[in-house]
């Protein structure tokens, strides 16, 4: 698998109803995914390792999805492997009124990564553009002035590839993954939020009213999907039907990215490499 074959072309005309969730890619059976992303997974961890003794990049890393599409399950799954030192996880749930007094990318930016680091965001500022279309007068709380409020989602989607392109020309890689579930698979896996007592702590009645709402919410992915991905920050749409191919495209996905950036450990200049034989021979020296 590349990265490319789940890539969105900039300027497409995506439409997700014409994509295939169900795929299983090249793998024969469940047990192959998963051997796979167990294999990768551990290759991601040395490949973060490496980004971070360069520090040089940055990382962030997006999930986008219907409910029940299986962003936790992913990060659970592949990131994981992750040194928890050097990365962080932020789950977007709705503006909290300290959020809304300022822009909408303002809280994205306070969960950044530094340089060496990784960042995850479990939903994102793509729910401005997506959830706010479908429910506008969730709009109302941002206290936008009426000037601001005209062709606001042409508005934002071009402010959002301003910021990520300023991140990318400034060294922070940002990939970003939209796990592509049908209809029934998020009917049958909230149901079973349902049905199971040590689940039932996740549902929401929001949940139920967003699934009512799906052609709506199909329709603001495919429009976020199609006017943000770019050649800088392009999106990612992997079939989540079945979660043991999503691990496996997510993590094969993020070695072939992290692998770009740096492939080997930093290697020690003449300075450090006199320093590192002078402390070799004090140590030496220490030997009873």
């Amino acid at each position: 698998m590349h990265y490319t074959d789940f890539s969105v072309p900039p300027n497409s005309n995506i439409r997700l109803a014409e994509q295939d969730p169900d795929s299983m890619g090249p793998f024969a059976d469940e047990a192959e995914a998963q051997a796979y992303t167990t294999e990768q997974a551990e290759q991601l961890a040395t490949y973060q390792d490496m980004l971070h003794a360069h520090g040089t990049y940055g990382v962030l890393i997006l999930f986008q999805g219907m409910d029940g599409a299986g962003k936790d399950e992913s990060i659970q799954e592949v990131l994981s492997y992750l040194d928890p030192q050097v990365s962080t996880t932020k789950k977007f749930k709705k503006p909290n009124e300290t959020e809304r007094q300022h822009d909408f990318l303002w809280r994205a930016a306070q969960a950044l990564p530094e340089r060496g680091e990784v960042a995850i965001f479990n939903r994102s500022y793509y729910e401005q553009v997506t959830a706010e279309q479908v429910y506008p007068e969730q709009i109302e709380q941002w206290g936008l002035p009426a000037e601001a409020r005209e062709n606001l989602w042409d508005k934002r989607y071009e402010q959002i590839n301003n910021f990520e392109r300023q991140l990318v020309e400034n060294g922070f890689v940002v990939i970003k993954f939209f796990l592509h579930i049908s209809k029934e698979v998020e009917r049958e896996r909230l149901l079973e939020r349902i049905e199971k007592p040590e689940l039932q702590w996740q549902f929401s009645e929001a949940d139920l009213r967003h699934h009512q709402d799906w052609d709506a919410f199909e329709q603001s992915f495919d429009a976020m999907l199609n006017k943000t991905s770019t050649d800088w920050a392009p999106w990612h749409i992997i079939p989540a039907n079945q979660r043991t191919f999503t691990y496996a495209a997510v993590a094969s996905i993020l070695v072939e990215r992290l692998k770009e950036l740096h492939a080997e450990y930093p290697t020690a200049s003449d300075e450090q490499r006199q320093v590192l034989e002078q402390a070799r021979e004090e140590f030496q020296k220490m030997q009873h």
